[in-house]
């Protein structure tokens, strides 16, 4: 490796990858250069968190065996996709001259031993949409709040970036519904934060968005009133690494990738007293022997920064974005961009694409409008936090709340909807399809939901955690 011209200050990085596993448009790589032109060292980091691959407590199966049902965050086939992307962008690091560390565990206790190891002066990393995301980042960013190392973060996550978004209620409101005359503020001014290190700091916070509307149409007309899409940033052409990492340090601890098998062992390991989804282990184990077998096959397609690019380059380029029929049930026929895995874990920019398909003209504006679509569902998971598996969701208008029944009181039905098997033809093809490839259309997901929250009334949040360990494109 070449160490390239490293910087004269003590400014050295640590770049925490999260679900932005790419160094296209990749803002966590930007400002790599201080002001005398030299390169600033860093180190590049991806942690395997424990929490999404260990059993973790239901939402939606609760009474008395609520205590022997758990549920598993990230699932064989997401798991299989994530693997992919890290290998991939660990190839990529090390081929620009840098490296990019693995660990498995709690990131909280990890970064700030990494930190420490490697002199750490400041810390970059992406915001993502959930609750438990969003509370890490706040930790993290309060755990640094008063020591010697700055915390900067991102969102390259989305569409829109959330400071071009309308900033107060009242703006959210106004821009929302421009034909109404103009009204005496509704909300309060909210405060400002005058820390000094708020200038760093991307606010993600529901207080942030404060105002903003529920509907998807009216957050679109106001986000498209004041908030451009951002240029995209350059990937890195070189990437230098602190002088410590060209001895034993560099060679003896970047960290080993682990299997699928290894990072679904507590799956594997789960007995019948902990049942997961309160369903059969059997079932678990085809789901993971599905994916495992999908690693082995000779047409294995890995989801990387790569084959992302390519994708996006094919689906536009040959016009297949033209005459995408989106109506079908079937979408093996280029009918769909297949993009969803490469945004759920960050190989392609969603700005990449919607620079692209604007290019391309009316025949790909369909692209940028499910852009903007995805946006609305990811800002309204920033806006709302834990409240949005409250169980009753987040209604619009104030008609009676739906009633719920637990998987517990219903156990036959959510287990034959769950296996694919309500002798429903298009339920249960688009079920086993998900266990066998983590993948089925957008409309097929729609009807198989609307079947247990419209006909069965179970719990929403069961089939919610089932979708997120079935699926491999999986968001929020």
């Amino acid at each position: 490796l070449n160490p390239g011209k490293e910087s004269s200050s003590s400014r050295v990085r640590l770049i925490w990858h999260r679900r932005d596993l790419r160094l296209h448009d990749n803002e966590l790589y930007s400002n790599l250069t201080d002001a005398d032109g030299f390169d600033v060292p860093s180190v590049s980091l991806f942690v395997f968190d424990k929490k999404f691959f260990e059993p973790q407590r239901s939402l939606a199966f609760y009474g008395e065996k609520d205590h022997a049902n758990r549920v598993v965050w990230c699932g064989p086939h997401a798991a299989k996709a994530l693997i992919d992307a890290v290998c991939s962008l660990r190839s990529r690091i090390r081929s620009k001259g840098g490296e990019l560390l693995v660990r498995y565990g709690d990131p909280f206790i990890i970064i700030p031993t990494i930190v420490n190891r490697i002199g750490a002066t400041e810390i970059v990393f992406g915001e993502e949409p959930g609750y438990y995301e969003t509370s890490l980042s706040k930790k993290l960013i309060q755990f640094y709040a008063c020591k010697d190392v700055k915390v900067i973060n991102t969102c390259g996550y989305t569409l829109w970036h959330p400071n071009d978004l309308p900033q107060d209620p009242n703006e959210w409101y106004q821009l929302a519904h421009p034909k109404q005359k103009r009204k005496k503020k509704i909300y309060q001014d909210m405060p400002t934060n005058e820390d000094d290190n708020a200038a760093d700091i991307v606010d993600v916070s529901p207080t942030r968005f404060r105002g903003m509307s529920r509907i998807m149409g009216e957050f679109r007309k106001a986000a498209n009133s004041i908030a451009k899409v951002r240029d995209l940033f350059n990937e890195p052409e070189r990437l230098v690494l602190p002088a410590l990492f060209y001895g034993e340090y560099f060679s003896d601890h970047a960290g080993v990738i682990p299997s699928l098998e290894d990072l679904m062992q507590p799956v594997s390991s789960s007995s019948e007293n902990d049942s997961l989804f309160g369903l059969d282990e059997k079932i678990i184990g085809f789901i993971l022997e599905a994916a495992i077998k999908k690693t082995k096959t000779d047409n294995n397609k890995e989801i990387n920064e790569t084959t992302a690019l390519e994708r996006l380059e094919e689906f536009i380029d040959e016009g297949y974005a033209c005459v995408a029929d989106r109506s079908k049930v079937d979408v093996s026929d280029n009918n769909s961009s297949r993009f969803s895995v490469h945004f759920s874990l960050g190989t392609l920019s969603p700005r990449a694409v919607y620079w692209k398909a604007s290019k391309d003209g009316k025949s790909c504006k369909w692209l940028c409008s499910h852009l903007e679509m995805r946006d609305f569902f990811l800002f309204t998971t920033f806006a709302n936090n834990h409240r949005i598996f409250c169980l009753e969701g987040l209604p619009v208008t104030k008609r009676q709340a739906a009633t719920w029944i637990s998987p517990h009181s219903h156990l036959t039905y959510w287990t034959r909807w769950a296996c694919g098997r309500t002798h429903l033809p298009m339920v249960d093809s688009g079920i086993t399809e998900l266990m066998c490839t983590g993948y089925c259309s957008n409309r097929v997901r729609q009807n198989i939901a609307s079947v247990l929250t419209k006909d069965l009334f179970i719990d929403w949040r069961a089939g919610a955690e089932w979708f997120q360990f079935l699926l491999e494109d999986h968001c929020v």
